[in-house]
């Protein structure tokens, strides 16, 4: 069989970058209104790849709403094919939920408009591709994937060299789910701008057949006519038939589109090797991995996190429990709130490599999406609570929401508004005290908004009162707030001058501000912990590389004081100082002249947890470093694991031998964790997204708490100030040891995801008759290594849609108790397949439960 070129036009759309959104969507619509008038006048021009995501033309009918019955007939027509993504998402710095999420949106906006969805698990420009990228796709009726990096390092003109041999893969996921992979010969741009001139047009075809020649499996060849902002070839017909014209009958060149070229390929694929896992660039020299965009512009990082959390564990699942005791449920602002969100999500927008003002942008998008959750979950609450009958309480009583289906550890933060200052306490349903520490903050303005009646100023003391909880099931509980002074209460913290111990650890604070840490049930000791170092970084938004020099310096202890006590926690304030050199000369050395920075870390340890909770604050004045504290470990094992998208990724420690790089960063979600055969220990982090296990003979844990680079990048655009990069002021980063014996490791699992999530909130209500208990449970699930990322309406009936999946590598069962609701089957990732419910979970498997409200 004579060879095939499929030729696909198309354009890469990053929808901000190097240029901010507006500037960028300016040429968008350029090239919108060119390639409709093309493709009306020219029948020959058959097709177009609109990027794989729905957001492109979204912004362009928000400027020319009037264009849209011309460009749905070319869409209709099969001509210019969109979907299946709502955004081009970097998928490792954004939760699995949000991954999902995205492509249901794309999904439901090809649906509402009648357009058939481009079935290509399209993944063009990913920084990496996820290990359960496989069982995503499968999950909406995907068997293939199309993708430009994960098996070759990203080179500087953003081609990828050092190719490994596969380019034509069966991508096998962590659970067992296979997809046809596809990686793109050349980049996505490998027949960009196809000459019309005979020589340059043989001279271009003839590199393009050689490196075919080289790597396809295959006589079907791939030729992308696009690249980054692309305008349309408007010649390419010409292009085309004078490619014709020269190579004749070698070689069968067609204007084409995936479908076509997928079903070709497809044919072969019983011959295609296996490549199983996450694809991030491993088995190369490293040498420009991408991988530190983990760490560029932390605050918006963090940002990600808190409003991923509110929407997923707050915003949803409040809003469900409301639903189930007779609100509505809010689903086009919930949806307006993701979307929003979400277009925060595309790879160079979340990794953060782009210029200031897509920075600024950014994080106005992330305070409307916290806006939107916070209304809808706060609405949802006030619902519930104005059900409870509190009739037989006090003045005030606490409602503690809890979202999570297995038990969760937590400390519930609330505020309590009393009309004259008093002393209180807090005691649960059966008036047991709970341990708490109450912060009285004076009398206070406030207000209220009544749904039938003008605004109400309120003057009233204001307190913020913690406690701990232990809770399970998706529900809510009533904790009493009781007038007097609290009663003594027993409690397993015993506190010191420079530490503390509870029944699971004790730890002291060392001369020079590092932890000693103590296991209580493995007997391990750890020493030298939370050492802080900063290195000089002459990198980019993309890459951390170390300065010629190779200067290192550590903070170093000013003072040490006891900042909280009470019967569940104590709280240290270490206050340190490191002298970071203020940047980098011409000669890529760092400065012989240096700033002085102040280091507050508040180090929280917890009465009945395994946790040493650390909230670190640094006011960033210095440019070009690279802040990371560091854990020694001293933990024999060549492993790392390290939580992912719906899965705890099984690392190695070392590198590939090709892997010349002397940084070895690697990305992580809830917590990374080293193992032994009788403990372990495990860093826990809250938008803190890169880390390095350092080859040092110790299995050192280096957690990057900032990054400051100036520059966007080095590329073909030379280097781009990008003052915004150094991330100067003051953040605040929140993170966590947490020390285990093996036998305990579902638990020690069990606390760190507690620690990354936010499935507590809490609100005060006051005394009032209603037709709801003090406490309920809706749904409670019990199971081992089992996780849960979502509970939710479902997109297309009244039901419920609850998302649970299993993290270990064993089958895992999961025993059900509900109330209020049944489940009625299992169903897909898209929601529109059913089978018949059990409660096993194999290992790595995502399960979609539709559950029905009862009555």
């Amino acid at each position: 069989m004579k060879n095939k070129l499929y030729v696909i036009s198309h354009t890469h759309w990053d929808r901000e970058w190097y240029m901010s959104f507006e500037s960028h969507r300016a040429r968008l619509v350029e090239l919108m209104d060119s390639l409709i008038d093309l493709m009306e006048k020219e029948p020959d021009y058959k097709y177009f790849h609109l990027d794989g995501q729905t957001i492109v033309i979204e912004d362009y009918l928000e400027i020319k709403p009037f264009m849209k019955d011309r460009l749905d007939a070319l869409i209709k027509e099969g001509r210019i094919k969109v979907g299946p993504w709502y955004v081009l998402q970097d998928e490792t710095l954004i939760s699995g939920e949000a991954n999902v999420r995205n492509m249901i949106e794309g999904m439901n906006f090809c649906k509402e408009n009648g357009y058939p969805v481009t079935k290509v698990g399209y993944f063009p420009d990913a920084f990496a591709n996820i290990s359960q990228a496989p069982q995503l796709l499968n999950g909406f009726g995907f068997d293939n994937a199309v993708f430009g990096r994960g098996l070759g390092a990203v080179m500087a003109d953003n081609k990828v060299g050092e190719v490994a041999d596969d380019k034509e893969l069966i991508w096998e996921g962590a659970d067992g789910s296979r997809v046809m992979g596809i990686m793109f010969t050349e980049w996505y741009d490998n027949a960009n701008e196809m000459p019309t001139d005979k020589e340059k047009c043989k001279e271009k075809m003839d590199k393009m057949i050689s490196l075919f020649e080289k790597y396809a499996k295959t006589p079907h060849w791939l030729g992308m006519n696009g690249s980054d902002h692309q305008p349309v070839q408007r010649d390419l017909a010409e292009a085309l038939n004078l490619a014709r014209e020269i190579y004749g009958e070698e070689l069968q060149i067609v204007h084409s589109n995936f479908d076509e070229y997928l079903s070709a390929v497809g044919q072969y694929k019983s011959e295609f090797p296996i490549v199983k896992g996450e694809l991030t660039g491993q088995k190369t020299s490293g040498r420009s991995p991408i991988s530190d965009t983990a760490s560029t512009h932390q605050p918006l990082k963090n940002k990600n996190h808190k409003v991923q959390n509110l929407l997923e564990q707050q915003s949803e699942p409040i809003s469900v429990m409301s639903y189930l005791c007779g609100d509505i449920y809010k689903k086009e602002y919930l949806r307006y709130g993701w979307k929003k969100l979400m277009q925060n999500h595309p790879h160079d927008s979340i990794c953060a490599c782009s210029c200031d003002d897509v920075a600024i942008q950014m994080s106005a998008r992330f305070d409307c999406a916290r806006d939107v959750g916070e209304y809808i979950r706060n609405e949802a609450a006030e619902y519930i609570c104005a059900k409870i009958d509190t009739s037989s309480l006090g003045e005030k009583s606490i409602v503690v929401f809890h979202t999570n289906p297995f038990e969760t550890k937590g400390t519930v933060t609330a505020e309590v508004w009393l009309k004259e200052e008093s002393d209180f306490y807090i005691a649960d349903e059966k008036d047991n005290v709970v341990n708490s520490h109450i912060v009285h903050h004076g009398n206070q303005f406030t207000f209220k908004l009544p749904k039938d009646s003008f605004r109400v100023p309120v003057r009233d003391h204001k307190y913020t009162v913690k406690f701990p909880v232990v809770l399970s099931g998706v529900g809510y509980s009533v904790f009493k707030i009781k007038l007097g002074k609290a009663p003594l209460n027993k409690t397993d913290l015993t506190v010191y001058e420079k530490g503390a111990e509870n029944k699971y650890i004790r730890f002291n604070i060392e001369n020079d501000g590092t932890i000693t840490l103590f296991d209580k049930i493995s007997k391990k000791e750890y020493k030298g912990l939370n050492l802080i170092e900063d290195v000089g970084d002459k990198g980019n938004g993309y890459n951390f590389i170390g300065t010629d020099d190779q200067k290192t310096v550590f903070a170093k202890l000013n003072n040490i004081e006891l900042s909280e006590k009470s019967g569940f926690h104590a709280v240290f304030k270490i206050e340190s100082q490191i002298d970071i050199p203020k940047g980098i000369d011409e000669n890529n050395n760092r400065t012989q002249d240096f700033i002085t920075h102040k280091i507050t870390n508040f180090v929280t340890i917890k009465n009945d947890s395994r946790r040493l909770d650390f909230k670190f604050t640094v006011n960033n004045q210095s440019e070009n470093h690279r802040l990371r504290t560091l854990f020694t470990t001293d933990t024999s094992t060549p492993y790392v694991y390290a939580d992912g998208q719906f899965d705890v990724i099984k690392r190695t420690i070392k590198p590939d031998e090709r892997w010349k790089n002397p940084c070895y960063n690697q990305r992580l979600m809830a917590f990374v964790s080293l193992e032994d055969e009788k403990s372990g220990f495990m860093v826990a982090s809250r938008g803190l997204n890169s880390y390095e296990v350092i080859r040092d003979g110790k299995n050192t844990v280096a957690l990057t708490l900032l990054r400051a680079t100036g520059t966007l990048g080095d590329w073909t655009w030379g280097q781009k100030p990008d003052p915004l990069m150094q991330v100067k002021g003051e953040i605040t980063l929140e993170y966590s040891i947490l020390p285990f014996a093996l036998s305990e490791k579902a638990e020690a699992y069990n606390e760190a995801y507690s620690f990354n999530s936010d499935g507590i909130f809490a609100l005060e209500t006051d005394c009032h008759n209603g037709n709801m208990p003090l406490s309920k449970r809706f749904i409670e699930i019990k199971g081992e290594y089992l996780r849960y990322s979502a509970l939710k309406k479902a997109e297309n009936s009244d039901d419920l849609i609850l998302r649970v999946y299993n993290v270990s590598e064993e089958e895992q069962k999961a025993v059900f108790n509900l109330d209020g609701v049944k489940i009625e089957a299992i169903t897909n990732l898209a929601e529109d397949t059913d089978r018949e419910f059990d409660g096993k979970i194999a290992p790595k498997k995502i399960m979609t439960y539709r559950l029905k409200k009862e009555g």
